[in-house]
């Protein structure tokens, strides 16, 4: 598993990760206004509010 992310249904400990060199897990940080970018599928991007959007 190269990247993985945890989903917190309230939005409060919702957390990306990605592997590195080093094969150590290194927190993705949102950028441009809260959007998530996946290095291991280029292009996949998404902000992170609308993980929370969803009716489910």
């Amino acid at each position: 598993m190269k990247e993985y992310y945890i989903l917190d249904d309230r939005g409060v400990e919702t957390i990306f990760y990605g592997l590195n060199d080093r094969g150590f897990y290194d927190r993705i940080e949102e950028s441009n206004g809260g959007v998530i970018e996946s290095k291991l599928l280029p292009g996949f991007r998404f902000p992170v509010s609308d993980i929370y959007k969803a009716d489910i």
